[in-house]
């Protein structure tokens, strides 16, 4: 059963412009992972990658989940 993108963004609305430093996109990032394990238990990982997970993320920076 795949989520629609609507779906995940009514379980978690991302606000990345509030992140300002790696600990708090990493916060939002997990906060996100949260949310989805309560609507989607069959989803078993998810993975930050880019700059978050290299840890050279910027003020700028997106948060990219897989």
């Amino acid at each position: 059963m795949a989520i629609s993108e609507e779906k995940l963004f009514e379980i978690s609305p991302i606000d990345t412009e509030k992140a300002r430093t790696h600990g708090e996109r990493i916060k939002i990032a997990e906060e996100f992972a949260s949310d989805v394990r309560k609507s989607a238990p069959h989803i078993s990982a998810m993975f930050v990658t880019g700059s978050v997970a290299r840890n050279e993320d910027t003020e700028g920076s997106d948060i990219d989940i897989v």
